[in-house]
């Protein structure tokens, strides 16, 4: 749940729309835009990637 809502967060922080969802809001969601591309794809791919390595640092 704590790393759903991190991630969630620090995407939000770099204008990327998401989610939390399911049991206890663990559930990463997203809903893109009809007109995605797969730079936009890549974008987000890339964003989790650096949000996830600055989390695990962290701990």
């Amino acid at each position: 749940m704590e790393l759903a809502h991190h991630i969630k967060n620090e995407l939000r922080n770099r204008n990327i729309l998401i989610s939390t969802d399911g049991p206890f809001d663990s559930v990463i969601k997203t809903k893109p835009a009809l007109s995605f591309t797969k730079e936009n794809a890549k974008k987000v791919v890339e964003n989790i990637d650096v949000v996830l390595k600055m989390y695990c640092n962290d701990i």
